[in-house]
């Protein structure tokens, strides 16, 4: 983000309701809220210099609240409402 420039776009048909950086820039991960279909909410990896998928995760039918990546970029957490989720 250092220069402002856009490296890509990307459409999601769902609600998106976090957004996790890895502290090396590598991955972010999108949490998305899929209001009618319920079992559809999902965490989506992308590798943030070319937009690939990396992985999907399910998640609760709650809205996910809040998400981070720890430092070594081995584990994500995700937050719901009375809800942590870990993956590595």
């Amino acid at each position: 983000g250092a220069g402002g420039d856009e490296r890509y776009h990307r459409d999601f048909n769902d609600t998106i309701t976090c957004v996790a950086s890895s502290a090396d820039g590598r991955q972010i991960a999108v949490g998305t809220h899929a209001a009618a279909r319920g079992p559809g909410n999902k965490i989506v990896g992308h590798d943030a210099a070319t937009s690939d998928r990396l992985f999907a995760l399910p998640i609760p039918k709650r809205p996910l609240l809040a998400m981070v990546f720890s430092p070594d970029g081995r584990t994500l957490a995700a937050g719901f409402n009375g809800i942590i989720q870990l993956w590595d």
